[in-house]
């Protein structure tokens, strides 16, 4: 039964190449799925940050603007958080939202 097997698969060589790739692929710690799945997330945090920076960029424009333009920040409190002067008179309308 032996006999009929190639001799480069008995040779000790093949036998512990095969048995470390094994080892590697699935049975270590740090094994090649769990380098791939690593490899995939710190892409995906790398496309985040990326994102985010973009974000800061825009919101450091708006900032600035808000800063810098009076018009600007009064029509920002006036729209977000209802503000008036003292002479006004506020009214808010808001639409009913249809279900």
């Amino acid at each position: 039964m032996l006999e009929n097997i190639p001799h480069w698969i008995k040779n000790k060589y093949f036998i512990t190449s095969i048995v470390f790739v094994v080892f590697i692929t699935f049975i270590n710690d740090i094994d090649l799925i769990y380098v791939l799945q690593a490899k995939a997330d710190l892409n995906h945090l790398k496309d985040e940050v990326d994102q985010l920076e973009e974000e800061n960029i825009h919101l450091s424009k708006v900032l600035d603007d808000y800063l810098s333009n009076k018009e600007t920040a009064e029509k920002f409190a006036r729209e977000n958080y209802y503000m008036h002067k003292e002479n006004e008179d506020l009214y808010i309308v808001k639409e009913k939202s249809v279900k």
